[in-house]
């Protein structure tokens, strides 16, 4: 799929969190969703999510998105080993992190950075207890 959201603005930061993001605050697909919980976290978190990426990046460019996987992931590993050591697994966290991941990978292509990211991250599926590697 060819990524154009030139130029790196906030403008298409927000397009990317509304696009990838959506589905996800949503809870699309999952058993339950959408809610009402989920539609109030979305009106929410788009914008402050928006807001503090944009900051992030200004502030401390590619790595940003390196870092912010590496956080994520980290999150998505704590989940995963919680959901197994005392099921049911948040499959809507982890549902969320993951579209985090993705929306992180697409805006590094998006702004040019030429560090690579974990491409091996994919989201998870019943029974299976995701793993991520950091940049």
């Amino acid at each position: 799929m060819a990524i154009s959201c030139t130029p790196c603005n906030y403008a298409a930061f927000y397009e990317r969190v509304r696009t990838i993001l959506t589905p996800a605050l949503l809870g699309h697909g999952l058993p339950g969703y959408p809610n009402p919980t989920s539609q109030i976290a979305w009106v929410n978190h788009v914008p402050e999510f928006t807001n503090d990426m944009w900051d992030g990046y200004n502030n401390f460019g590619c790595q940003w998105f390196c870092g912010r996987v590496s956080h994520w992931c980290g999150e998505i590993d704590a989940i995963a080993a919680a959901g197994a050591a005392n099921p049911p697994l948040d499959y809507y966290t982890l549902y969320r992190k993951f579209a985090k991941i993705q929306w992180a990978q697409t805006m590094h292509l998006c702004c040019g950075c030429n560090m690579q990211l974990n491409p091996n991250v994919t989201p998870p599926g019943p029974f299976v207890y995701p793993t991520c590697a950091s940049c």
